[in-house]
């Protein structure tokens, strides 16, 4: 095919060819590059990225400025994998790089100055001045109503490390399942501080209302001897992690405004999928995997369970998921006892997801 007349450029310019080919234009050297795999061709699109670096002289890879004026098409083709030409091609580059083990809101490092690290356990999971006054205000944990606001206010500031911890000892969790008190204590903390404090709302606040809620749920005489050792210490769990670094924003927002999390989770149940991947990526952390002492298939288990109830947490669900609890509930209340028959992984998931369950009191 017929070659358009070859034009001298300024330093570092390219003039396109019909022929596909271009002139490259780097220094003092001007050098044919041949690279019809970069046109737009969609049967082109599916070849490896890296051919594209074959096609660039090395006199323009060493060069930073010459790969500040080189193609969009090159440059997206170059890949960002940690090689030592890559490392090279793009040195000179403003190249956003984000891997996708790094999972949005983690903080780096994670333990952070309020881990505990004392010889003795608090009583109540938190350091604090008042904890005769706390104390009074926990004896009521199993009841409806407790004073949320005052626990904050005694415990520092850590309502849900408080609230959390006094409930996994009540029910003897922490002996049933060897989680070691100061591992738990480090993760509730670091926990903790990984809901947002400026978030009116869905902050650790109500974090450790719906915890202290599940677990006075699970003690209601409907599902009195319903659930095992394990069940209760994934809801008990779920409850506690459901709104983690929630942003104060909505799922529909998210993926109106193509928010990274959007992207991330592909519109579905964002916020639901990101509290989750926070906190398990939290109990990789050193001194906070809690279920260190689980076997693995209990520890898998465990896992199913939690995913699928705070993925249950997703409101643009919630009416479908009530009516399907409903019916449930009328269908399985043994005759005469007001105590439920759940018989079936789906019907237990139902009654212990947080928001939902309370349903069963009415």
């Amino acid at each position: 095919m017929d070659r358009m007349k070859r034009k001298m450029l300024s330093k570092h310019q390219i003039v396109y060819l019909p022929s596909g080919a271009e002139i490259w234009k780097g220094g003092d050297q001007q050098q044919e590059l041949d690279i019809p795999s970069l046109r737009v061709d969609d049967e082109e699109r599916v070849k490896k990225k890296d051919r594209a670096l074959a096609t660039v002289p090395s006199s323009v890879l060493a060069s930073s400025t010459g790969v500040q004026q080189m193609p969009p098409a090159i440059l997206n083709a170059i890949p960002t994998t940690a090689s030592a030409t890559s490392t090279s091609v793009t040195s000179g580059i403003s190249h956003r790089e984000a891997t996708m083990s790094h999972i949005q809101g983690v903080k780096k490092p994670l333990l952070h100055a309020n881990s505990f690290s004392g010889d003795k356990l608090p009583k109540y999971g938190i350091d604090t001045l008042q904890e005769e006054e706390l104390g009074k205000i926990l004896e009521d944990v199993d009841k409806w109503g407790i004073d949320i606001y005052r626990i904050s206010e005694l415990s520092n500031r850590k309502p849900l490390t408080t609230i959390t911890y006094t409930i996994f000892m009540e029910r003897d969790l922490l002996k049933t399942f060897k989680i070691p008190p100061k591992i738990f204590i480090n993760f509730m903390m670091t926990l903790e501080d990984h809901y947002l404090k400026d978030v009116p709302y869905h902050n650790s606040l109500h974090a450790a209302d719906v915890t202290q809620s599940t677990h006075v749920l699970l003690n209601s005489p409907a599902l009195e001897s319903v659930f095992t050792s394990l069940e209760i210490l994934a809801a008990i769990f779920a409850a506690a992690i459901h709104d983690v670094d929630h942003p104060g924003l909505t799922n529909q927002y998210l993926i109106n405004s193509s928010s990274e999390l959007a992207l991330m989770y592909n519109d579905e149940s964002v916020l639901e999928n990101h509290h989750l991947a926070v906190a398990f990526k939290l109990l990789q952390n050193e001194d906070c995997d809690i279920f260190v002492n689980l076997a693995k298939n209990k520890r898998q288990t465990l896992r199913k369970m939690v995913i699928d109830m705070v993925l249950a947490t997703d409101m643009s669900k919630h009416m479908s998921l009530l009516a399907d609890l409903k019916t449930m509930v009328e269908t399985k209340k043994v005759a005469g006892s007001g105590v439920l028959l759940l018989d079936n992984y789906t019907d237990r998931i139902q009654v212990r997801s947080p928001y939902h369950g309370a349903y069963i009191l009415k």
